[in-house]
């Protein structure tokens, strides 16, 4: 039996090597550069480790796309506290918010693009909790509509913001543009009608 990989066995909180982080990181960017039928050979050469190397952290194809999605949801999610939301009023944490998961969102396409599974009670706790809560204060405070579900909010909400991350990943528009566009947007539909 082969013994557990250092992602495997520390799970989602889990550390990384600088050596993997490496690998990674340099995925990450090939994968943006490339598309997604990158072979593992051309990530070991990208990040300049040979392929015992890269196998010794990541056996397989999909146990480095899991560690990629671990990690763009735990970049997301310190990002997202980071941003300190709720020191800004609700339209400016809403940008902020948009901004935040675009752009670590576009170093990561990979994942949204295959599809990776992540941990949900990760992923919640770390970026969907943060995201509800700011919309729940939008609704509070009139800034969206108060007769729409918390659930149909945050569909809206990740919608668009998929939408966007589309616009970056596939056209190369442009971050701030399109966060503005997305954000306008989403105010326009998730806002309060007006008679």
């Amino acid at each position: 039996m082969a013994m557990p990989t250092r992602a495997e066995r520390d799970g989602p909180g889990g550390d990384l090597a600088p050596t993997a982080r490496g690998i990674l990181t340099s995925a990450a960017r090939t994968f943006a550069d490339r598309g997604s039928a990158v072979s593992m050979t051309e990530i070991a050469t990208r990040s300049g480790v040979g392929r015992a190397t890269l196998y010794r952290h990541f056996p397989t194809r999909e146990i480095l796309l899991q560690e990629l999605q671990r990690v763009a949801v735990e970049s997301v999610g310190e990002r997202l506290r980071g941003a300190d939301l709720g020191a800004l009023s609700c339209p400016d944490a809403l940008d902020r918010a948009v901004r935040v998961v675009l752009s670590v969102g576009h170093e990561y396409a990979v994942v949204i693009h295959e599809q990776v599974p992540v941990p949900r009670d990760v992923a919640d706790r770390l970026v969907r909790d943060p995201i509800r809560e700011l919309l729940a204060r939008g609704r509070a405070e009139g800034l969206l509509r108060s007769e729409c579900s918390l659930e149909w909010l945050e569909d809206m909400f990740v919608g668009l913001v998929q939408a966007g991350l589309q616009q970056i990943v596939r056209r190369g528009a442009d971050l701030d543009v399109t966060a503005r566009a997305v954000v306008s947007a989403y105010l326009e539909g998730a806002g309060p009608r007006h008679a």
